[in-house]
């Protein structure tokens, strides 16, 4: 592990704990109502700004490097491109407004979702310059305050009856605050008359397919819930939300330690240095499969203990039975985003990526209209499964046509067995619902999966 990797683990590790809080404090201290609002309207701010800001995001991180010595070019497109994505976020929340009664969103709600929305873009991409630029302490900075200041502020509001409103108002003051106290970003200079609108237009075509892609899975993400909502009221999205956040808070964030570290790396060497690019390739896969895969098997077969302490009584018994199915879809997700998806990006074929997307997403909408009155809410967990894992093979099948990735016949063996027998011992050993105990077992899980790691290790060569 190097250095920046570290670094990279202590904030991931840092928001994680902020999150687990959150989600802690506010199953609590909202009713499931109130709660269940609250989580349809940070799912549409999220998947919305990341659906037309990411894309710029991802834009710049493939672009930056090209572009070092005069990035005038480059910034001038990503700020016509913010304004044109504001535009249509802007005209997203007016028809939000307009359809949205069943929610019980009222306009002051709609309005403080839509400036949440757009302070996300500039602090999603004030998140980007500081990793493409390697300031992992500005980094830190952006995130840690975002998420000490919304926590607090947010807490305070629930406490003083302002609800779902103020939970949500608490997560944009965190925004607002951390912008003003660490912006603003030093940006090149330029003049905005010297637009090369033949830039602006690659970047489009580039961006797209990438914004695009981001709207579906953004879709993806929030038709669960919003469905969930629609056939089973908004109280069952409480439980399905909190299972699914705390889930993803814990299992994406170890893989996106990965990706962020490495894929700087791979873009600079994109077209200098193919060997090591195929190197850092390699190392990313490897390191996906063999953190991810037990980190996700563990979150599952503990999943009872983690519930039990995380959340209030009226979320433990559905979000135990939720979190299996979700920890292991994460992984599909994060393997097909941070791995597979990358083939795409460094060959300029993002294209491909909204036709996996548009997969995904008629999957997701139709499996759980079909099957959510039937099965009732675990039905949501198989679905978002089954959908990731489908999206993971396309991209990786797809993916062939363009770029072969490393072999890793060899990870994928040794992951697997490491996991299985790491869940095995766990589900041996006598259910009892306590922290101290959860310690135990996972200290327990940890050192059999590493055990059986280097034993696989030295009989597959």
């Amino acid at each position: 592990m190097n250095f920046q990797t570290l670094q990279y683990l202590i904030i991931r590790a840092g928001n994680g704990i902020f999150a687990i809080v959150t989600i802690a404090a506010f199953t609590r201290f909202l009713n499931v109502e109130e709660y269940g609002i609250y989580t349809i309207g940070m799912s549409l701010v999220t998947v919305i700004s990341g659906a037309f800001y990411n894309w710029l995001n991802a834009f710049y991180s493939r672009f930056i490097f090209e572009n070092k010595n005069n990035p005038n070019k480059l910034i001038i497109s990503i700020i016509l491109g913010f304004g044109i994505s504001t535009l249509l976020v802007s005209g997203i929340y007016v028809g939000i407004y307009i359809f949205s009664t069943f929610y019980d969103f009222n306009g002051l709600f709609i309005v403080i979702m839509l400036i949440t929305t757009l302070l996300l873009g500039i602090y999603s991409f004030a998140l980007q310059v500081k990793n493409s630029s390697g300031s992992t302490l500005g980094y830190l900075q952006l995130s840690w305050i975002k998420a000490g200041v919304s926590i607090f502020i947010g807490l305070a509001l629930v406490l003083y009856d302002w609800g779902s409103k103020g939970a949500m108002i608490g997560f944009l003051i965190g925004i607002l605050f951390t912008l003003f106290t660490i912006l603003p970003i030093k940006l090149p200079q330029f003049s905005i008359v010297n637009i090369d609108f033949r830039y602006f237009r690659f970047m489009l075509i580039y961006g797209l397919p990438l914004s695009l892609n981001y709207i579906i899975i953004a879709i993806v993400d929030v038709a669960d819930r919003l469905i969930i909502a629609n056939i089973l009221g908004v109280s069952k999205v409480a439980s399905y939300a909190a299972a699914y956040d705390l889930t993803q808070q814990t299992v994406g964030p170890i893989l996106n330690i990965l990706y962020l570290t490495a894929f700087p790396l791979i873009i600079k060497n994109i077209k200098s240095n193919m060997i090591y690019q195929n190197y850092l390739l390699k190392d990313l896969g490897s390191k996906i499969l063999i953190i991810g895969m037990p980190f996700s098997f563990g979150i599952a077969v503990l999943s009872d203990d983690i519930a039990n302490i995380i959340f209030d009584i009226n979320y433990r018994s559905e979000a135990s039975i939720i979190m299996p199915w979700i920890a292991v879809g994460i992984f599909c997700s994060c393997l097909k985003n941070y791995y597979y998806d990358i083939v795409f990006q460094i060959k300029n074929k993002t294209n491909f990526l909204l036709i996996i997307s548009i997969i995904m997403i008629f999957l997701n909408i139709f499996l759980n209209i079909y099957f959510l009155p039937r099965f009732g809410i675990i039905a949501a967990a198989w679905i978002s499964f089954f959908t990731f894992f489908i999206g993971a093979v396309a991209s990786c099948i797809l993916g062939l046509k363009f770029f072969l990735l490393p072999n890793l016949r060899r990870e994928w063996i040794i992951s697997i067995i490491s996991s299985a027998t790491m869940v095995f011992i766990i589900f041996t050993l006598p259910k009892d619902l306590n922290c101290i105990y959860l310690i135990i077992k996972a200290m327990i899980a940890i050192i059999v999966y590493l055990s059986t790691l280097n034993i696989i290790k030295r009989l597959i060569k």
